[in-house]
């Protein structure tokens, strides 16, 4: 569309949480696509960080508000890790209004949905590399529906008063049976 695009990466960097194939996506997309903005959060080794306008990298980001800032300011979370369970860094970007691309392992797909983003098999950078290319070519106001759609999910199902009320419920429902 040609309008720039924010994309975030929040982790460690370490083989199971997929940057080796977000790198290989990166590398070949920067060049043909000059409205992506890339950020990572986390400890990256500087000999494995891609050297372009592009991509920044913010360390380990202990400040909350500056955090809170980043995921406000991004479009998209990328988590195309290996494995997760409830994926934290899902539910803080979709509370910040992000739309998702992640991998369908553990509870990612109890959070991410075609009204919420983009799941893909994991360990495939065909697929990343689709994903990313489906986000660049979507509508702006397509964008905006799913980071809305994210947002009004988190606020459903995820806040505290309605998770506590589930446990209640399935405690209840234990003991009477």
């Amino acid at each position: 569309t040609g309008e720039k695009v924010r994309f975030l990466f929040t982790g460690r960097y370490e083989r199971r949480k997929g940057i080796e194939e977000l790198t290989k996506v990166l590398k070949k997309w920067l060049p043909e696509n000059p409205a992506i903005e890339f950020h990572f959060v986390g400890p990256v080794p500087d000999k494995k960080k891609i050297k372009h306008a592009a991509v920044i990298y913010h360390g380990a980001v202990t400040e909350q508000e500056k955090l809170r800032s980043l995921y406000r300011e991004a479009q998209v979370l990328v988590c195309p890790s290996y494995s997760e369970g409830m994926p934290n860094v899902i539910l803080e970007a979709m509370a910040s209004g992000c739309m998702v691309i992640a991998t369908v392992v553990g509870a990612t797909c109890l959070l991410v949905n075609n009204k919420t983003g983009i799941l893909i098999p994991p360990a495939d950078s065909d697929a990343l590399a689709a994903a990313v290319r489906s986000v660049m070519t979507m509508s702006a106001e397509t964008r905006m529906l799913l980071r809305t759609e994210a947002l009004k999910s988190v606020k459903e199902n995820y806040l505290w008063k309605t998770v506590i009320q589930q446990v209640i419920a399935a405690i209840e429902k234990r003991i009477n049976n």
